[in-house]
C-alpha cells in the first residue's frame, strides 16, 4: 500500500521557513538526527531489492519507465507499484493480506521496507545531488562537444562541397578549352586543336616579323655586322653572303604577306553534334566514331585551298627541330643587340653625341654604318623579344607537344580526367561527411532531452523530498530546497 505524507495548511503556514541549498539537505537530515548510523547499510539493501525488481520487469514496463531506469527512488518505486497494481487481478490479496501475484508483493514489500528510519528520503536527496553535481555536467560537457564536432563536421563537409565544385569547375573549363563537347572523347578533341597552329604562326609571323620595322632593321643590322666580319678575312673562301644568315629568319620574312594574311584568317575545324543521321550528299562534313557515337566535324572547303607560296614554310615550324632552330636564330640576333647596347653605353664624350645627332628623324638604318643610337637599339631589341615570345607563346608550345607528343596527350587527359575523378571523389566524401553531421545533430537533440529530463528530475525529486521532509513528525520547520539548476 501507499504511503501518504500530509500537513495541514493551517499547520505549513504557521511554520517559519527554511530555505536548504540541494547539497545542505542530507546534512540537514543527520544534524537534525532524522537519518540514523543505519543509513548507509539500509540504503544498500533496499536500493539492491530496487534495481533488481526492476530488472526483473518485463520489456514494455521498463521502457514506460526508462526515465527513472538510471535514478531509482522510493518515489520511483511507488509510482512503478500504483501502475501494476492497476493491471487486472494484480490487486488480489490472500486471506493474510499479501498479494497473490509475487512480483506486486515484492514491490510491496520493498515500499514498506524503504522509509524506515527515513531511508528513503536520504537515498532521494543522494541521487538529487548526485544528477545535479555529476550527471548534469558530464551531460553539459557532451553537449559541448556534440556542439563543437557538429560545427566541425559542417565546416568540412562545406569545404568537401567547394573542393568537389571547384574540381567539377576545373574539369569543365579544361573540356571548354580544349572544344570538347557531350559525346565527344578528349583524344578527337585535342586532335581537332592542332589545325589552329599555323593560323597562330602566320599571325606571329605576320605582326612580329614581317610587319615589324625595328624587327627588320635589328636583322639587317646584324646580317650587315656578320657579313662585314667575315669578309673582311683575305681568305675569300670564308666569305659569305648576306642571305646566308639567319635563314630561318629571312626565309620567314620572304613569305608574302598576302599567304600570311590568308592563312591567319581560316577558321579552325569545330566540333557539333549532328542535326539529322540522314546524309546530306555534300561531302563538306567528315563523320568521326568514337565509343559515345557519331559527331560533326564542321570543316568548310574554304579552309583547304591549294598550298600557298610560302605556306611550306610555315608547316615546318610544326616540327620541333625547325622551331627550336628558328627560336636560337632569335635568340642569336638578341644577344647580338645586347653586345651592341653595351657597347654602346659604354661610349663617352663627343663620339655618342654625334652618333645621336645623326640618328634624329632617322626612320631607317643607314647601308653604310653599323652605329646605331641606344634608344633605336633598345627598340630593335623590345622588337626581337616580342618575336621571341611569340614563337614562345605557352598556348602554341601545348598545340605543338598535341601534335608531336602522344606521351603529352595522354597525360594532358589524365590530368583533365584526374579533375572529373577529384570531383566524383570529394562528393562522395562530403555525402559522408554529411550523414556524420545528421548523425551529430541526432546526438546533440538527445544531449539537449537528456538535459531537460535530468533538470526536470530535480525539479521533481526536491518537491517529492521537501514534501517528505516536512511530513515528518515534530518538523518544526517548513524546508524549501534551493539552489537547483533551471537549465
Amino acid at each position: 500500500m501507499s504511503l501518504q505524507f500530509t500537513i495541514p495548511l493551517e499547520q505549513a503556514s504557521q511554520k517559519p521557513q527554511l530555505d536548504l541549498a540541494y547539497d545542505r539537505v542530507f546534512s540537514y537530515l543527520v544534524d537534525k538526527g532524522r537519518i540514523t548510523t543505519q543509513f548507509n547499510r539500509d540504503s544498500k539493501t533496499v536500493t539492491s531489492k530496487l534495481v533488481n525488481l526492476f530488472s526483473d520487469l518485463d520489456e514494455a514496463t521498463q521502457d514506460a519507465f526508462a526515465s527513472e531506469k538510471d535514478c531509482l527512488t522510493y518515489f520511483s518505486s511507488e509510482t512503478i507499484f500504483q501502475t501494476l497494481l492497476k493491471r487486472p487481478g494484480a490487486a488480489k490479496k490472500t486471506m493474510l493480506g499479501k498479494y497473490t501475484d509475487p512480483v506486486i508483493q515484492s514491490w510491496s514489500q520493498l515500499n514498506k521496507q524503504f522509509p524506515k528510519n527515513n531511508t528513503h528520503i536520504g537515498h532521494a536527496v543522494q541521487v538529487m545531488t548526485r544528477i545535479v553535481q555529476i550527471d548534469l555536467p558530464a551531460i553539459r560537457k557532451a553537449l559541448q562537444k556534440c556542439r563543437a564536432d557538429g560545427d566541425s563536421l559542417k565546416h568540412k563537409k562545406d569545404e568537401q562541397t567547394r573542393s568537389a565544385q571547384t574540381f567539377l569547375r576545373e574539369y569543365e573549363d579544361a573540356r571548354k578549352a580544349i572544344g570538347a563537347i557531350d559525346g565527344v572523347d578528349l583524344h578527337t578533341a585535342l586532335d581537332l586543336q592542332t589545325p589552329q597552329i599555323p593560323i597562330i604562326l602566320a599571325k606571329t609571323i605576320l605582326t612580329r616579323l614581317s610587319q615589324n620595322r625595328p624587327f627588320q632593321d635589328a636583322l639587317q643590322l646584324y646580317v650587315r655586322f656578320v657579313v662585314s666580319t667575315i669578309n673582311d678575312n683575305k681568305n675569300k673562301q670564308s666569305q659569305i653572303g648576306p642571305k646566308t644568315v639567319l635563314q630561318s629568319i629571312q626565309t620567314l620574312l620572304k613569305i608574302p604577306v598576302s599567304t600570311l594574311t590568308a592563312i591567319e584568317q581560316r577558321k579552325p575545324p569545330q566540333i557539333q553534334k549532328p542535326k539529322s543521321s540522314k546524309s546530306s550528299g555534300i561531302h563538306d562534313i567528315t563523320e568521326i566514331v568514337d565509343t559515345t557515337g557519331v559527331i560533326e566535324v564542321i570543316d568548310d572547303e574554304d579552309n583547304h585551298p591549294s598550298k600557298l607560296e610560302g605556306e611550306n614554310h610555315i608547316m615546318r615550324l610544326i616540327n620541333p627541330r625547325d622551331r627550336s632552330a628558328l627560336i636560337r636564330d632569335l635568340i642569336e640576333l638578341n644577344g647580338f643587340l645586347d653586345q651592341r647596347l653595351f657597347e654602346m653605353e659604354s661610349i663617352e664624350g663627343s663620339h655618342q653625341k654625334r652618333l645621336q645627332s645623326t640618328a634624329t628623324g632617322a626612320s631607317g638604318l643607314d647601308s653604310t654604318d653599323l652605329f646605331v643610337p641606344i634608344n633605336r637599339l633598345t627598340e630593335m631589341k623590345n622588337a626581337v623579344e616580342w618575336a621571341i615570345d611569340g614563337f614562345k607563346d605557352s598556348k602554341l608550345e601545348q598545340l605543338m607537344l598535341i601534335k608531336n607528343s602522344q606521351s603529352y596527350v595522354s597525360r594532358m587527359i589524365q590530368q583533365i580526367e584526374t579533375l572529373k575523378e577529384n570531383a566524383e571523389r570529394m562528393e562522395i566524401l562530403a555525402d559522408k561527411t554529411q550523414q556524420l553531421v545528421d548523425g551529430s545533430r541526432s546526438n546533440l537533440r538527445e544531449q539537449e532531452r537528456s538535459l531537460k529530463s535530468s533538470i526536470d528530475k530535480v525539479k521533481q525529486l526536491s518537491k517529492q523530498i521537501e514534501t517528505a521532509i516536512n511530513a515528518l513528525p515534530n518538523q518544526d520547520k517548513h524546508v524549501r530546497i534551493t539552489s537547483l539548476p533551471t537549465d
